[in-house]
């Protein structure tokens, strides 16, 4: 279970929630259900704002001219993270090609 540190404000995605949901859906799992309602209780969603734009495309042509493409959704998580200045937590090591992102992977 996620506890809250005096010092963190954990927070998710929009995008990560859509995708939560997907994944729940395409493979219906009661506990998996059950943990998620869990914890969505205690955790902020923030939505994606117009500024979130301006990072994704830019994030996006640059990793895009490296030759290393994130998927669409990938990026959004980026590039919101980086636009509010967040640690992005993740275990998904194709997130250590962003440069500027803030990365930790809490399963390490």
């Amino acid at each position: 279970m996620l506890r809250a540190q005096p010092d963190i404000d954990l927070c998710t995605s929009i995008v990560v929630q859509c995708e939560l949901l997907f994944g729940l859906g395409k493979r219906p799992n009661v506990r998996l259900q059950r943990a998620y309602e869990l914890h969505m209780r205690s955790l902020k969603v923030l939505p994606l704002e117009e500024a979130d734009a301006s990072v994704y495309g830019q994030l996006r042509h640059t990793l895009d001219s490296r030759g290393t493409p994130l998927g669409p959704n990938d990026l959004l998580i980026a590039a919101q993270a980086m636009r509010c200045n967040a640690t992005l937590v993740s275990a998904d090591a194709a997130f250590a090609q962003v440069p500027g992102l803030k990365l930790q992977n809490w399963l390490a």
